[in-house]
């Protein structure tokens, strides 16, 4: 079996545990510390779920356009020597205030960094030697009532043609994301999930970075923001990089 499928399978059962678990605690709970740990939990499922909604394949997609056929990068420069991103420049990309503007206000939102790279080298380091990853980091903005969020992640590449060959694989391997017109960055996809516990997802390429923000909730509940809103943010985050450079 393909490393990539235990992993997924195993983000699956302890994020449903995760989740499950954490929302019946949750629910019989009245202590404050009971229920903030309850979050967490849920919390922490939620991103498992984020996961693997952007790794496994789609089959099919609520925007109802055509999936593209993977695209073949050309004349792709790469990118001057510079520091890798930093969790530092991550979180001054984005922040609570921004998803409140965008969400229309009045969450109260927890904030959880993780070092991708890091994590992803634990399962399998030559990936990520062979990818080109120069560092990577995730942002994940959760509310705990009601319980969903967004998870914002930047992939710092060792060249526009390694970002470029990444979000390639990814629209190879996910025919649910659809190009969009104009692009966010170089180029950029989406996709509407709504359901299983995901939202939307919006991702785009940008010189050598490589983009993504993706909603999570639990059942029944609503997505933080509709894919238009992740749209905003995206172009938030751009405008920002651009004002560093």
């Amino acid at each position: 079996m393909d490393w990539g499928v235990v992993v997924w399978i195993a983000l699956g059962v302890v994020g449903s545990g995760l989740v499950a678990g954490g929302g019946v605690a949750y629910r019989r709970s009245t202590k404050t510390g009971i229920r903030a740990l309850s979050a967490a939990l849920i919390a922490m499922g939620l991103a498992m779920w984020a996961v693997i909604g952007f790794t496994v394949p789609a089959s099919t997609s609520s925007n109802g356009g055509e999936s593209p056929a993977p695209v073949v990068a050309t004349d792709v420069i790469s990118s001057g020597t510079y520091e890798p991103f930093t969790q530092e420049r991550v979180a001054a990309l984005l922040n609570t205030d921004d998803i409140n503007m965008i969400a229309g206000g009045g969450h109260t939102l927890a904030v959880e960094f993780r070092d991708g790279k890091e994590m992803a080298i634990n399962v399998d380091a030559s990936q990520v030697s062979e990818l080109g990853i120069e560092s990577w980091f995730t942002a994940g903005f959760q509310s705990s009532d009601p319980i969903r969020g967004i998870t914002f992640s930047v992939m710092d590449f060792n060249s526009s043609q390694s970002a470029q060959k990444h979000f390639d694989n990814v629209i190879g391997e996910t025919p649910g994301l659809i190009f969009m017109k104009p692009p966010i960055g170089d180029t950029s996809a989406n996709v509407v999930f709504n359901g299983q516990g995901l939202g939307s997802i919006m991702m785009y390429r940008t010189g050598d970075l490589f983009v993504s923000l993706h909603t999570a909730q639990v059942f029944g509940i609503e997505p933080i923001m509709p894919v238009e809103g992740l749209g905003t943010l995206a172009q938030l985050v751009l405008t920002r990089m651009q004002q560093e450079s």
